[in-house]
């Protein structure tokens, strides 16, 4: 059995594609498509979980109004995949390590698991770059305190900052991606996306 089969059925088309909040019978859909995947208890029915498949789960339960889905999703999450302080990450995310946690402090700042925000953004903003404000992807760049910024992983990590209500380091991260937008030669045509400060 694959690890990842909500990616899998993406790339199969079987999965009922952008459910709209404006769209109601969308969101049924993908309610029945979600409980086929998973028990009550937010496990996975049959498959390896990863903080990949369940990663965005608490903050969807929390915006469709499923405080029990985003609760147990939460509490599924941090008896599977955080221990001492991190999040266990599969190694496709070497590259990309405050884009999982940034996806759950959401979650879990808007829906109601203020101990596993903290925990996790304490975790997070440890790949924060103190100088420019963007997220170091991996644990060697953030260790070494230079190295390449993930755009993906600064953004959500944004987010999820204003989520948790800090501000300063939302604000930091802010000014980093609107100086990186700012340096973009012919944005119209061409966006670069990694930024290494050196």
């Amino acid at each position: 059995m694959r690890s990842e089969p909500l990616l899998n059925a993406v790339l199969r088309a079987d999965f009922p594609m952008q459910p709209s909040l404006n769209d109601p019978e969308a969101l049924r859909r993908f309610g029945r498509w979600l409980a086929h995947w998973l028990n009550p208890d937010a496990s996975p029915k049959n498959f390896q979980p990863t903080c990949n498949s369940h990663m965005a789960l608490p903050l969807y339960a929390h915006v469709t109004g499923n405080p029990e889905l985003a609760a147990a999703a939460l509490a599924f999450i941090e008896s599977k995949f955080v221990r001492d302080g991190a999040l266990i990450q599969p190694a496709s995310r070497r590259n990309m390590m405050p884009y999982a946690p940034a996806w759950i402090v959401m979650g879990a700042a808007l829906g109601g698991n203020p101990p596993l925000k903290t925990v996790l953004e304490r975790y997070l903003s440890r790949f924060q770059d103190p100088r420019g404000g963007g997220f170091f992807g991996s644990e060697s760049a953030r260790d070494a305190g230079t190295g390449e910024i993930d755009f993906d992983s600064t953004t959500l990590a944004c987010a999820a900052l204003c989520s948790a209500g800090n501000a300063e380091a939302a604000e930091k991260c802010g000014r980093f991606l609107a100086r990186l937008i700012e340096s973009q030669a012919v944005p119209d045509r061409q966006f670069f996306f990694m930024w290494d400060p050196g």
